[in-house]
């Protein structure tokens, strides 16, 4: 399979357990997990993240959304319902009137 495809079943491997059952949360983890909406990672509130790490973060994304809109996916693209069309080019129409306000 691909690389993307590897990485996925990478991740689920290491999430079974050893009787080879997918157990997500191991019976022997060091401490349970946090509440849900505490907002606090051993005690101590969790920092939003910088605007340099969100930055990098959605070049990534971005960087991986130009790489799917091939030939083959502006053909498919083409057959989508329209409101599913139309909402995806609002928000991509949104996003670079955003992205014009940076500069």
């Amino acid at each position: 399979g691909t690389p993307s495809d590897r990485a996925a079943l990478a991740g689920v491997a290491r999430q079974v357990g050893e009787d080879g059952e997918y157990s997500p949360f191991r019976s022997d983890a060091a401490s349970p997990a946090p509440a849900k909406g505490s907002g606090e990672r051993g005690g101590a509130p969790i920092e939003p993240p910088s605007a340099e790490q969100l930055v990098k973060r959605m070049t990534t994304t971005l960087e991986r959304c130009v790489k799917v809109l091939t030939a083959d996916f502006r053909k498919d693209f083409r057959r989508l319902p329209d409101p599913v069309r139309t909402k995806f080019l609002e928000a991509a129409a949104e996003l670079a009137e955003c992205v014009g306000h940076l500069k």
